[in-house]
């Protein structure tokens, strides 16, 4: 599998990185998990602090396009990505189940 980084762009404000990236020379399409540790490698960073947030596959292509964002502190990691998402959508249900009873 290898993976070119296309462009990145820092956004201080959410302490993380926007990176676009290419992904080819892959067999079966790999897990987010493989591709979230290889982008971790090659950025010299913690796989926990990748979010992968969309992989787009390039019909007859062989390549992958995506996008993931590098958080700096795992406390904007659980924030802001897919997690942190989850928790706030259940905690709302929650919220919205109790309020009606």
């Amino acid at each position: 599998m290898e993976i070119t980084i296309t462009s990145e762009k820092e956004e201080p404000l959410l302490k993380r990185k926007a990176v676009k990236a290419e992904l080819s020379e892959y067999g079966a399409t790999p897990s987010k998990a493989a591709i979230r540790e290889d982008i971790a490698k090659k950025l010299k960073t913690e796989a926990a602090l990748v979010d992968i947030s969309s992989l787009k596959h390039n019909f007859g292509g062989g390549k992958v396009t995506l996008t993931c964002y590098v958080y700096k502190e795992a406390k904007m990691a659980g924030l802001l990505g897919k997690e942190g998402l989850k928790k706030r959508k259940a905690a709302k249900k929650s919220k919205a189940a109790s309020a009606a009873k």
